[in-house]
């Protein structure tokens, strides 16, 4: 039989949250995907992007200013609705550009005839204006010329959903899985937005790392990953060392490819942080590890480590 034309896809729900942040002395907002749902045409995605907003709130009961953001198809009622039962969040969408806004329907006149479905239709330019709280007074102008500029303002934080998505679809392999349970396609997708927030997190939760709060999550990542890889090195190293010393075969084989190998290996990490290298060999069996070494002290027989590199000059 032939195959058919069309692809098996899958249909994924998924919002953004806006979160407060502070950064070179101002708050500013701080934009991360609220996760991933698989649609299943057992419920709607508005009832599934709703359960994933009320799900996370009471998490952020006491932080002002949330804000979900989305794309125009999520903004209903059953989802937008939502802005009201949270007095600390606020909904930012995308409209379609012949979208139109109406007020709310009036009250029933018991005259006959059918009722009025919608309210009077709404303008921009004229029947809104922002909250002194959300943007300060200077924007808050109804009809001045100010208000052009609110929708290029608001579509700034919307347009967060496409740097996110691409991203994480360019760099961290989001749609290349290959497993085929639903269970299974949830809990992928899900991990990997986990750590890509994680990333973007990390700055603002650790000093150390803060100096990445306006690079690319990527960056973070491989700055990260570079340390990580160091230090495992450098502790599996360092016990090779010590393994090698305490061993009678190997002291009386010192000419084996295997210690060879070790020392190569310390003297090109020497060279590359231009240290001694036989002083540098000289300070690591002076200071060789032990069991009860915590990770900060193994981190300071590294060559690149700021203890060394400050004595580099008198070893």
């Amino acid at each position: 039989m032939p195959g058919s034309n069309y692809l098996n896809g899958h249909c994924f729900v998924s919002l953004m949250l806006c979160v407060t942040v502070w950064r070179n002395g101002q708050i500013v907002y701080l934009s991360v995907p609220l996760g991933y749902r698989m649609w299943q045409k057992e419920e709607s995605k508005l009832e599934l992007a709703a359960f994933m907003v009320r799900q996370v709130m009471p998490a952020f009961a006491s932080q002002k200013n949330m804000i979900i953001l989305c794309d125009s198809w999520y903004a209903k009622k059953n989802l937008v609705c939502i802005a009201d039962e949270y007095p600390n969040l606020d909904l930012i969408c995308n409209a379609r550009y012949d979208s139109v806004i109406y007020g709310l329907a009036p009250q029933r006149s018991g005259k006959r005839g059918r009722p009025a479905k919608h309210g009077k239709r709404l303008s921009p330019d004229k029947d809104f204006s922002l909250s002194d709280d959300k943007i300060g007074a200077p924007l808050n102008q109804t009809g001045s010329d100010r208000m052009k500029y609110i929708p290029l303002f608001c579509y700034s934080f919307r347009w967060n959903i496409e740097v996110s998505y691409y991203e994480q679809k360019t760099f961290w392999s989001f749609c290349s899985y290959m497993v085929r349970s639903r269970k299974g396609i949830e809990t992928l997708v899900n991990l990997i937005n986990i750590a890509y927030c994680a990333m973007k997190i990390l700055p603002y939760q650790d000093e150390a790392f803060s100096k990445y709060r306006t690079e690319s999550v990527q960056e973070c990542r491989f700055v990260l990953s570079e340390k990580i890889r160091a230090e495992v090195f450098l502790t599996a190293f360092l016990r090779n060392i010590e393994n090698n010393i305490k061993s009678n075969a190997v002291v009386k084989a010192t000419i084996s490819l295997q210690l060879w190998r070790i020392g190569y290996g310390m003297v090109e990490m020497a060279k590359a942080h231009d240290l001694n290298i036989y002083s540098y060999l000289k300070f690591l069996l002076e200071h060789r590890s032990t069991k009860e070494m915590t990770g900060d002290q193994l981190a300071e027989l590294a060559p690149w480590s700021e203890k060394l590199q400050s004595i580099k000059n008198r070893m």
